[in-house]
């Protein structure tokens, strides 16, 4: 149920964001290049997906005839917003439970 409509908004935001530069892309080729990048989270990889989520949503652009130089800004924007959207999220989980980023990095774990 809800699996088809978080895709659906991913790939949305991929055309959205991809139309802030000028490639072309067609509303059914970001599904496309979201099954790539969805892809490149089943592999092991740094943290946050740097690099390899990059590697996938510029091969999958070229394959469409998007050059690299300009598939690259696209998916790092993607990526990009897609990072600022979970810090502004865990940033309202915490302020919502009374807590801040200095008091976590300040507690003893042990």
């Amino acid at each position: 149920g809800y699996s088809i409509v978080i895709w659906t908004i991913e790939g949305t935001v991929l055309y959205l964001v991809a139309h802030a530069f000028p490639i072309g892309l067609r509303y059914p080729q970001a599904f496309f290049v979201m099954f790539f990048l969805g892809l490149s989270v089943t592999l092991p990889q740094a943290p946050g997906y740097v690099g390899t989520l990059e590697l996938f949503g510029v091969t999958a652009l070229s394959v469409l005839g998007i050059p690299r130089d300009k598939g690259l800004p696209v998916i790092l924007a993607l990526h990009g917003s897609q990072f600022l959207f979970i810090v502004i999220l865990g940033l309202v989980a915490l302020w919502k439970e009374g807590l801040s980023v200095t008091t976590i990095a300040s507690a003893d774990l042990h």
